[in-house]
Parts: C-alpha cells; sequence; structure tokens
C-alpha cells in the first residue's frame, strides 16, 4: 500500500491540522486534550506519528491538543453564613 509523510502540524489548529492531512488523504485520528499549556485553546502541540514519519494512505494521525483546564467552582454564595462572606483583616 502506498505511505504519506505525515508533515509537523505543531502548532497549527486543529481545524488547519484537519485540512493539511484531508488534503494528503489522511485523517485526524485519536485527540488528547493537554490542559498545562500556555498556548491557544484548540493548537496542536504534539502528534503520533512524529512529522517525517510515515502513514497508510488513508491512515489517521493522533493529535495532542491544548485546552484550558474547567474553570475552578464556587460555592454558593447564598447557602453561606454571612460571616464567613465578609472580608477578614490581614495582621
Amino acid at each position: 500500500p502506498a505511505t504519506v509523510q505525515v508533515p509537523d502540524l505543531t502548532g497549527r489548529t486543529l481545524a488547519d491540522a484537519r485540512s493539511t492531512l484531508e488534503q494528503l488523504g489522511l485523517q485526524v485520528g485519536a485527540t488528547s486534550p493537554d490542559t498545562s499549556s500556555v498556548q491557544p485553546e484548540n493548537t496542536v502541540l504534539g502528534q503520533a506519528p512524529a512529522a517525517g514519519g510515515t502513514v497508510s494512505a488513508g491512515g489517521r494521525v493522533s493529535l495532542r491538543i491544548s485546552r484550558f483546564p474547567p474553570p475552578p467552582t464556587l460555592p454558593p454564595l447564598d447557602t453561606m453564613p454571612v460571616d464567613s462572606l465578609r472580608p477578614r483583616s490581614v495582621q
């Protein structure tokens, strides 16, 4: 079967990476989120196979994608005692 050389997709948006792969006759495989990155959301941080590797025509390339961590959850303020809502002086 024919093989295709995998391009470097790191730093591209997920949409751009998908488009690039489709133009080469490849598909996006599994995507895994990475919340530790400072890159904009939906940026490709890594891939398998690596750039320069080969995959069978029609094959899949797995991507590690930047995701922002979920916002912290706060307790509902209407159920907390009023004293706990007052600022405390710093000593």
